[in-house]
């Protein structure tokens, strides 16, 4: 484990903050810490500093640990947090588990303690890294839905049966049709195909091909224009179905 640590202690006494400090010293951490007491001192400290995990006296004179989690919720920031109280009673150490704080030492019995917060910090890591992924997948989606949306050309996605899933607005103006009157229906249901072999040349699964390449084929507008278009086809797994782009 890494031996620096950010500390956020909730604690009103002075004395059982610095005892706290000393503990994880003596396992090897170098420790930066603040403590506070009351809500207004918390949210400075979320405010203007990073921390890796909150340590917090479960009743103060003005403050509480239930009061420190709701405000780190309304903060949005995911930080753990670990109670260490001598009057907190098994009841009320489970309400406050319920309520997101990840573990509970009574004071004076915390030589598990640092072993507690590396398991968190190791936690939180593998939650930020899922954090990541997921953050870097949306951002690909949208980038995806943009260049889908303005591309110059007319792209649609069909599931297995041909069954158009979605298009784009080009693809649109190609066959003279409302989005909402194409989704959900093939193109032979349609009537876009200006040629019926068409459909058979463009259906990449029956010729167990996984893609067509500038086929020539004839559409047929909603008002009965016809053009000659060059199409590509490949077949695509969405995890749920072969579709084709």
């Amino acid at each position: 484990m890494s031996n620096q640590l950010r500390v956020l202690i909730l604690e009103d006494s002075q004395p059982d903050a610095h005892l706290l400090l000393r503990s994880l010293q003596r396992e090897g951490y170098s420790i930066a810490h603040q403590r506070v007491d009351n809500a207004d001192d918390m949210v400075s400290a979320l405010h203007n500093s990073e921390w890796d995990v909150i340590l917090s006296d479960y009743s103060m004179p003005s403050f509480s640990a239930n009061e420190g989690l709701d405000l780190l919720k309304k903060e949005g920031l995911d930080i753990p947090f670990i109670i260490v109280s001598g009057t907190m009673g098994e009841e009320a150490a489970v309400e406050a588990m319920k309520a997101g704080a990840q573990d509970y030492f009574p004071k004076g019995r915390t030589e598990r303690l640092a072993a507690a917060i590396e398991r968190e910090l190791r936690e939180k890591a593998e939650r930020d890294k899922r954090k990541q992924a997921e953050e870097e997948l949306r951002q690909a989606e949208e980038r995806f839905t943009k260049a889908f949306m303005v591309s110059p050309i007319g792209i649609t996605i069909t599931n297995s049966q041909g069954m158009f899933l979605t298009i784009n607005p080009n693809f649109q103006k190609l066959v003279g049709r409302e989005a909402n009157a194409i989704i959900n229906h093939t193109a032979a249901e349609l009537g876009i195909w200006g040629n019926g072999g068409d459909e058979r040349i463009l259906d990449i699964s029956s010729h167990g091909f996984s893609a067509v390449q500038n086929a020539e084929v004839i559409l047929r507008s909603a008002s009965g224009e016809v053009r000659t278009v060059s199409m590509s086809t490949e077949r695509i797994d969405f995890g749920i179905d072969n579709c084709v782009l």
